[in-house]
């Protein structure tokens, strides 16, 4: 009889490993080689949902649907394919690969705290994400980002700095390949980027496309106006 859950574990572990191989190209040290990537990888299936918040001490595949944040520890890798969807934060202190079909979606304290992680983004959204401070979509704090692919887009800091994304640390870098950041807004300067200190050795750009980002003065959206609004 054939177990249908190792084989899944197996499928899910072979795919990541195609996707990471793909990574070593374009000038880019390759974290997470198909070596390092364990048969006993496991996954969420597509269709399933998981209702609460995860704590990752192990390699996950995502396909299915997680509403609540996920922390990713340290040497351990998440991977959000086709169908997988997260709608709270990711909060990164390992790996973090988002392939075509991945969505992070829906977060209130930015989509992805990079916590002195690595994220990789070969494709899929990051989208309609917000915060109230620095970051609306992604903030990287002593982290590596690598976009290879996908959508920044949508995404809103409504009382600091980079709508799409935040640079923060003179530890983080953040190589943008090729993907598009665009629609984002913030408060302040960076409606699709912003670096801390204006530190240009945080952000090298080879190619992809950073535009229709815009800087608009607004109030958060506010359910307690005693603790959000003046």
């Amino acid at each position: 009889m054939i177990n249908l859950k190792k084989t899944r574990k197996i499928v899910a572990a072979l795919l990541l490993a195609v996707a990471l191989v793909a990574i070593g190209v374009g000038g880019i040290a390759a974290y997470g080689l198909a070596a390092d990537v364990p048969a006993s990888t496991s996954a969420i299936a597509e269709h399933e949902v998981i209702n609460h918040s995860l704590v990752l001490d192990e390699d996950l595949v995502l396909y299915g649907l997680v509403n609540g944040d996920i922390t990713v520890e340290a040497g351990v890798t998440l991977t959000i394919a086709a169908g997988g969807q997260v709608n709270g934060t990711v909060i990164v202190n390992g790996n973090l690969y988002l392939l075509d079909g991945g969505v992070i979606t829906g977060a209130g304290r930015g989509a992805i705290v990079n916590l002195g992680g690595v994220f990789n983004m070969m494709g899929g959204y990051v989208r309609d994400n917000s915060y109230t401070d620095n970051g609306g979509g992604i903030w990287v704090n002593g982290g590596n980002f690598n976009m290879h692919g996908g959508r920044i887009i949508e995404n809103t800091s409504y009382g600091g700095y980079g709508g799409g994304v935040w640079i923060d640390g003179h530890e983080s870098l953040f190589v943008l390949f090729n993907g598009e950041i665009v629609h984002n807004s913030s408060y302040f300067a960076g409606g699709g980027v912003a670096l801390t200190n204006g530190n240009s050795d945080n952000f090298i750009m080879h190619g992809g496309l950073i535009e229709d980002n815009t800087i608009v003065h607004m109030p958060p959206p506010c359910d307690e106006p005693c603790i959000c609004c003046p």
